[in-house]
């Protein structure tokens, strides 16, 4: 069973190291990171705090590709509710338009069988140049499943059970959660940068040579 997940292991380290490579070949703007933080809510009173981070590969047409893990945590947190919830995801973006595929996690399980739900996650990004990078707005929903507890202290067995009953019903209705929030983009590598910078080296050269050409004449 061991070598089972190991070889699982070195299964999806291999997937990763071919994207990446892949992406930096067919690469035209380079890598970049994206991070920030930013606020949600559902319908039924679930309020987390998030914390974002992104690595892609912007291609022309401003298509982005990459990897992502959002961490929320749960400021209300009640009862059997959990208190973080990790959300790994492939990231992709078009112009403004943002789409995350992943899935949830609730790491108070890690000790135990875990199950993992889906998690998408939609919305837009907004960016300007500042600094060394671009700062700006996302907003947008995450859907995936929590639990709402509506169980209360010091309330009476039966009201218990009927609160946690219905948890379970209605967190359907708690899927979405709509957020907004800040990101700073980074960029980390640029190949085109690069040549500009070798091209325009070259031309100093020539000029240089140039000028010492004239200054024997």
């Amino acid at each position: 069973m061991k070598n089972s997940k190991i070889s699982f292991s070195k299964k999806i380290i291999l997937i990763l190291v071919c994207f990446f490579i892949a992406g930096a070949v067919f690469a035209d703007e380079g890598l970049n990171a994206v991070t920030g933080a930013d606020a949600s809510a559902s319908l039924l009173g679930n309020f987390f705090l998030n914390y974002d981070l992104a690595f892609y590969y912007q291609f022309e047409d401003d298509i982005s590709i990459g990897l992502g893990t959002k961490a929320d945590w749960n400021v209300l947190q009640n009862g059997i509710e959990p208190y973080y919830v990790i959300l790994p995801y492939l990231y992709g973006r078009f112009s403004n338009f943002t789409l995350n595929l992943g899935v949830s996690i609730d790491p108070s399980l890690f000790e135990s069988n875990i199950t993992l739900l889906p998690y998408v996650g939609l919305g837009g990004l907004y960016l300007w140049n500042v600094g060394y990078g671009r700062l700006g707005v996302a907003f947008g929903a995450d859907l995936f499943f929590s639990l709402r507890d509506f169980r209360e202290e010091n309330t009476s067995a039966a009201d218990q059970i009927a609160g946690a009953l219905l948890g379970s019903i209605f967190s359907f209705f708690n899927i979405p959660k709509v957020f907004v929030g800040i990101r700073y983009e980074i960029p980390i590598w640029n190949p085109k940068k690069g040549s500009a910078d070798n091209s325009e080296n070259s031309n100093n050269q020539a000029s240089e040579e140039a000028i010492g050409s004239l200054n024997e004449i």
